[in-house]
């Protein structure tokens, strides 16, 4: 390993070493109520140890071929005959209308609605839906989050009705992603996500989930 690289290696430990050390208190997670288990907690550990073992078995079995991070099987659904329908362009249009329309109920529901987190609608869809039912959805079926996303869906009605004021032009930059960023703003927004929903205390008010 380079010099440069124990510098900043070291700058990170030391950094989030200074971060725990001056930290009051450490929530086990920031969104849910506490539930008594119905059965003994010794049971429940045993039982979940014995679920992360299994699962380390099962890798050891049947994972035999060595593959790059960025190796893995890919389907293009566009070659499914009676899937190609679903990805017309009246169907995108509406699966983006979709999710700004999602975006925007969360953000309604966070601010004029209830604040009451279980009778609001914000906290069930970001948490419970979306960063848990959607993830799973996903890894089984495929990305459907660059169908849905609102972000992107936001800027194509955008960028649409630039075109036709302007009559023609683009909304977009055009600028390269630098290639020595890599992977790592996606890893640090959703670890800054992920401490969001684990650790904020107010993970759960529908007004900050706006």
């Amino acid at each position: 390993m380079s010099s440069s690289r124990l510098k900043t290696a070291a700058a990170v430990i030391l950094a989030g070493s200074l971060f725990l050390a001056t930290s009051a208190r450490v929530s086990a997670h920031g969104f849910g109520a506490r539930y008594d288990l119905p059965v003994p907690l010794s049971l429940y550990a045993f039982g979940a140890a014995a679920a992360v073992a299994l699962s380390f078995v099962i890798a050891g079995v049947f994972v035999k071929a060595r593959r790059s991070p960025d190796a893995y099987g890919r389907l293009n659904l566009l070659e499914v005959p009676v899937l190609r329908p679903l990805f017309s362009p009246p169907v995108a249009w509406l699966l983006t209308i979709i999710g700004v329309g999602a975006l925007f109920a969360v953000i309604v529901a966070g601010f004029a609605g209830t604040p009451i987190p279980s009778r609001n609608l914000a906290p069930t869809v970001v948490w419970v839906l979306w960063w848990v039912g959607f993830a799973y959805l996903s890894a089984l079926v495929g990305n459907l989050w660059v169908a849905v996303n609102p972000w992107s869906g936001l800027f194509l009605v955008l960028e649409k009705a630039y075109r036709r004021i302007m009559l023609g032009g683009t909304l977009s930059l055009n600028l390269p992603y630098p290639a020595e960023w890599k992977r790592w703003p996606a890893a640090i927004l959703f670890l800054v996500f992920a401490w969001l929903e684990s650790a904020f205390t107010g993970a759960s008010s529908p007004a900050a989930i706006a």
